[in-house]
């Protein structure tokens, strides 16, 4: 233990202010106008443990009033070396530290020193503030401006708040491998850095312990945040609570970082990358991860086995490089695991390589300019996947880890290209519709879908899935009895307009039947010459002599000229049925049938129905105008 010295200019002032000087203090005096660290170190490690400063005899203790002249009175700063400051290590200081307000123009450093009250630095203003190893009771340093850096690290620990509201720190505030406590009772904040500028980095990492709430909320950070290798455990509310966030470099959760409790990232802006390799984030049934509107001017990485139990968010995020969630673990709550609902990403989002989602992941309303991979995934079991009004450039999917029937939603999603690692048929691709719920008739996800394949010159699937739409209708939508008697008779016959052709089976097959009945029929003169048929009564008919030039009658020709409309063969005009004769099909010599007259007059006039029928129907087929 050093011994104190008897004169010095600094001890002359001193005892002007002081009647009586204890000895650390003077001590303390010599080391500092000698530019040295005063030190109280003790020869029992055992008794250097701040945390253990009620053992501390009093040859190691000194009154806060006395540090409060140190570092306030004009005359006594006037003998403090500026480049040296106030270097104390191993001290008890008892009572309060109150420096609000003070300003103290050099460095200060308690070095593993224990404070038993609340340091009070609200509104000061100090070149640089060190407190490695140290333990206090609490600090309240709101609107505190540090020139240079703050420290709180290397066994620092602290039983109540940080308080550091609205305060500037020139350069960096170091918190690595300490611990931040708070009140239960009275407190939620470990540390609270609302509204601050920060010059420089945030370490709160390498054995950083926080057992109470992280505010950053409205911070500022010139330079990064690093929480790695850290732990915080606030399972009662938010572990990190930092909306509005500002950082200008990136924001750091790795080496095994684990939070218990919410990251709240509302509004934040992170002009490089947030990375989460690593990390863990533990708030069962309830949000883990809540960075709704946030702005990251790099990617976000999710990756080396990242765990969230709770929900992630980043609704109405814009993320101007990628989403990298290769074999994370989203453990979902309320139904949901990871949502990205009115989000822009203007890079890619890749869910791969062993990635796990226990919940729905969700893309509603979203825009991703590059490309959505959802391959090599570790299990479809409990996925669900909401696509709904997504777009995006590249769809890399894996049939093997499509989800499950009734757990995808495609409404509304656009893409340009669709990569599979499989070779997929248009079969395929309609079962991957088909794994919607079938509750609604949904057309627009058909519909996307025909427009992929014709962009990609496949005409003919794309006509494909055009009637699996139009059958889905029929199947699950609700139709009126028009639209009923169109989907189920009508538009089945022209592939309801993307396959006109479809009709031609059918009218191949009326053409041919009048075929055999005309031709019958004029054998058994029923059809008998128009020009020359002139009827005397319903019993006596005549039929004249007809010239050589008379058309001919040719059964086939008569049956088309009959059926399509427009047309003239030269048979309708110059023959006709008459009914008051009939004919007869001899099946055997015992069994033959009757066919009046009359039946093939009402079939003629069918017949020339069926030919405007299917004839409009193919027309309309060719020209689209039945197609939906």
């Amino acid at each position: 233990m050093p011994k104190a010295i008897s004169s010095s200019p600094l001890l002359d002032l001193a005892r002007q202010k002081f009647t009586s000087l204890p000895g650390p203090f003077k001590i303390l005096l010599d080391s500092i106008e000698q530019g040295q660290c005063s030190s109280f170190k003790h020869h029992d490690p055992s008794l250097n443990d701040p945390t253990t400063h009620k053992k501390w005899t009093n040859d190691r203790a000194l009154d806060a009033k006395y540090l409060v002249w140190l570092l306030t009175d004009p005359r006594a700063i006037s003998h403090i070396i500026p480049a040296k400051g106030v270097q104390v290590e191993y001290l008890r200081i008892d009572g309060y530290l109150d420096l609000s307000f003070a300003h103290i123009p050099f460095p200060v450093s308690f070095i593993k020193c224990a404070f038993t009250n609340t340091l009070q630095f609200q509104h000061a203003r100090i070149l640089t503030l060190n407190l490695q190893g140290s333990f206090i009771y609490g600090f309240h340093g709101d609107d505190l401006y540090v020139e240079r850096s703050l420290y709180f690290r290397n066994g620092f620990s602290s039983s109540r708040m940080i308080r550091l509201n609205g305060s500037h720190i020139g350069r960096n505030i170091e918190c690595s491998s300490s611990t931040f406590n708070h009140d239960i009772s009275t407190e939620t904040d470990s540390i609270d850095l609302s509204s601050a500028f920060i010059g420089g980095t945030i370490f709160m990492s390498d054995g950083f312990t926080s057992n109470g709430r992280i505010s950053l909320i409205n911070t500022i950070v010139e330079g990064n945040i690093s929480f790695n290798g850290a732990r915080i455990n606030y399972q009662r509310g938010y572990a990190i609570s930092a909306s509005m966030l500002s950082v200008r470099g990136g924001l750091f959760f790795r080496n095994s970082f684990i939070a218990y409790g919410q990251i709240r990232l509302i509004s934040a802006s992170v002009g490089s990358s947030i990375e989460f390799q690593g990390a863990k984030i533990i708030n069962p049934n309830r949000d883990a991860l809540v960075a709704d509107d946030i702005e990251v001017k790099g990617n976000i990485f999710f990756t080396d086995r990242f765990i969230s139990v709770g929900q992630t968010r980043l609704n109405g995020s814009i993320i101007h490089g990628n989403i990298e969630c290769d074999g994370a673990r989203f453990i979902g709550s309320r139904k949901y695991a990871l949502t990205f609902d009115n989000s822009r990403i203007y890079g890619s989002v890749y869910l791969r390589h062993d990635f796990l989602a226990i919940g729905i992941i969700s893309f509603l309303h979203t825009e991703i300019r590059q490309s959505l991979s959802l391959v090599d995934l570790n299990s479809i079991d409990d996925l669900g996947l909401n696509l709904s009004s997504l777009k995006v450039d590249t769809l890399i999917d894996d049939q093997k880890y499509w989800p499950l029937s009734n757990h995808l939603l495609l409404q509304g999603f656009t893409y340009n290209h669709l990569v599979s690692k499989q070779v997929l048929s248009v079969q395929d691709r309609l079962r991957w519709l088909n794994l919607q719920p079938r509750d609604l008739y949904r057309p627009r996800p058909y519909e996307q879908l025909a427009e992929y394949y014709k962009n990609e010159g496949k005409n003919h699937d794309s006509r494909k899935v055009q009637i699996a739409k139009n059958k889905e209708r029929l199947k699950i939508g609700e139709l009126s009895f028009t639209e009923k008697l169109w989907y189920k008779i009508f538009s089945p016959i022209v592939g309801y307009g993307y396959r006109p052709f479809l009709s031609l089976p059918y009218i191949i097959a009326v053409i041919l039947f009048g075929t055999l009945l005309f031709g019958f029929s004029y054998k058994e003169g029923i059809i008998v010459p128009t020009k020359q048929f002139q009827t005397q009564s319903a019993e006596n008919y005549v039929v004249q002599n007809i010239s050589d030039n008379y058309p001919t009658f040719i059964s086939i020709m008569y049956s088309i000229d009959s059926f399509i409309p427009l047309v003239n063969l030269h048979q309708v005009d110059y023959w006709i049925p008459i009914g008051y004769t009939s004919g007869v099909i001899r099946i055997t010599n015992n069994i033959h049938i009757t066919i009046p007259g009359i039946i093939v007059i009402i079939y003629f006039q069918l017949h020339i129905v069926l030919g405007w029928f299917f004839t409009t129907l193919l027309v309309v087929a060719l020209t689209g105008l039945v197609r939906t």
